[in-house]
């Protein structure tokens, strides 16, 4: 299954947490994942840029081994075996996902921007600025800014990585 397939399921995700196997783990995203978290157990959450979906991502992820521990005491259907679907009892409020989603950290593997000759390396305030310039205000949506503001200000405070 592709990532926009899993993204289109998430979209309209309302009360189940839907798990991929992905290689030896079995992988939450988005809402699924905001449901795992809250409902299951607090596994570190990791938030990336997908250019195939053109957004922000933000998904789980914990070993084969554990699927049977952490589901037993939910209903779990299996449409294949590299997907479970969880009934978890609980639905999702879109605005308490949104925020919860726009609080987690950026995994740092964002694109590299080729910096101008004379812009000194490891200086942070000529980073903001050249980030700031470069960021698409236009389509990005309100929760994009924050992250963005939020990612500026840990550049000022702790300097570039």
């Amino acid at each position: 299954m592709t990532i926009q397939e899993k993204m289109k399921i998430e979209q309209a995700n309302i009360d189940k947490i839907y798990l991929y196997r992905e290689g030896g783990f079995w992988k939450a995203y988005e809402r699924s994942a905001y449901m795992f978290y809250r409902h299951i157990r607090k596994y570190l959450v990791q938030k990336k840029y997908v250019k195939s979906v053109d957004s922000y991502v933000v998904y789980l992820g914990f070993p084969d081994s554990k699927v049977s521990d952490l589901t037993r005491d939910y209903t779990v259907t299996v449409p294949d075996e590299k997907q479970l679907v969880v009934s978890s009892g609980h639905s999702v409020d879109p605005s308490e996902f949104d925020t919860w989603k726009a609080l987690i950290e950026m995994k740092h593997e964002e694109p590299k921007t080729v910096a101008s000759a004379s812009e000194p390396a490891g200086d942070a305030e000529r980073e903001a600025i050249h980030r700031i310039r470069n960021f698409m205000l236009e389509s990005a949506n309100p929760i994009e800014c924050l992250i963005f503001v939020k990612e500026l200000k840990h550049l000022l405070t702790n300097g570039p990585v």
